[in-house]
Order: structure tokens, then C-alpha cells, then sequence
């Protein structure tokens, strides 16, 4: 799998494993228990989901772009495919085309390879 991908893997990890201030949990245990709808059809679209959602506000940003994606991509089943996708066009391309974000930040952590750990 690429670089690109494992970076998504491991920040959707982290971010699942933290403890929301104020409250006696992790944000994994909140979501968990905070789903009323089911929001994604595969393992994928958990991804796309969570990257998307990450600190954006969901209504407004977030899910107009991840019901774009669903419209866009509905053969992006697997990581395989995804990882596929991922190498096929730059992170700039990825971010604007697959995501609907567009970054200016020519600094941004985004565009540069993981630095291996």
C-alpha cells in the first residue's frame, strides 16, 4: 500500500484513539455510540468519511463533499482500489477532484511524503 494511504490509516487512528476534553471517552466510543444513520457502504467510504470530516463542520463542508464522492466514485470499493486512485494523480489532484478540497498552503503537511517512523 502507499505512503499516502498508511498516512490516512495512521491519522484516522490517532484521531480515533483521543479523548474528547470533557468527557470520559474516545472519539472511536462517542461515534460508536452516536450513529443513528449508516453513512457509508464500505470500508472506504469509512475513510473518505472520517477524512472528511475531520475538523470541518459536517452539514455545511463535510457532507455535501462526501455525497459528491459517493456520486463520483461508487466503484472506489476496496483500499485497493483507493490505493490505485491514489497513485494514478499528485495529492494536490486527490484532495481537489476526490475530496473537493482545495489547499493554497504550499507548506501543507499534505503535500509531502510520511517521513517513516
Amino acid at each position: 500500500m502507499s505512503k499516502k494511504l498508511d498516512l490516512i490509516m495512521n491519522q484516522i487512528e490517532n484521531m480515533r484513539g483521543s479523548v474528547i476534553v470533557g468527557k470520559n471517552e474516545t472519539i472511536g466510543e462517542t461515534a460508536k455510540k452516536d450513529i443513528q444513520e449508516q453513512w457509508v457502504n464500505n470500508h472506504v467510504e469509512a475513510i473518505i468519511n472520517t477524512v472528511l470530516a475531520m475538523r470541518q463542520r459536517w452539514k455545511e463542508t463535510a457532507e455535501p463533499r462526501f455525497t459528491e464522492y459517493q456520486r463520483n466514485y461508487p466503484h472506489i470499493k476496496t483500499l485497493y482500489d483507493l490505493d490505485n486512485l491514489i497513485k494514478r494523480i499528485s495529492e494536490q489532484e486527490f484532495c481537489k477532484k476526490v475530496l473537493g478540497i482545495t489547499i493554497t498552503k504550499s507548506n501543507n503537511w499534505r503535500y509531502y511524503p510520511c517521513s517513516p517512523q
